[in-house]
């Protein structure tokens, strides 16, 4: 209920203010536990974005698959599609079309 998710919500924001000054490690361990237990609870998808914006400046480091990767669990644990590029993703789909197109019409 409310109280739990308010406990979680203090706990993502004591584990902040103590990843500021601490090792990535740490900060990595933390994030992974409270991912854990958001990923618990259903309709939690707004704590999982509270949280992902806590840690964005570690996440940030973080290669590009990282984020990828949590944006499939957000999509498998609570059907929150990733926000995409909407230029990229056009111009992804017209290169799709004329590539995947043309070799598929030629058979």
């Amino acid at each position: 209920g409310n109280l739990a998710d308010a406990i979680v919500v203090v706990n993502v924001n004591k584990l902040k203010q103590k990843s500021d000054g601490a090792d990535l490690l740490a900060s990595q361990i933390a994030f992974s536990d409270m991912l854990l237990k958001i990923l618990q609870r259903q309709g939690a998808y707004p704590l999982m974005a509270k949280l992902r914006e806590h840690y964005n400046l570690m996440l940030s480091k973080e290669d590009q698959s990282v984020q990828k990767k949590l944006d499939l669990v957000a999509e498998m644990y609570f059907g929150v599609k990733p926000e995409g590029n909407t230029m990229q993703d056009m111009m992804s789909e017209v290169m799709k079309g004329f590539f995947g197109g043309s070799s598929s019409s030629l058979r």
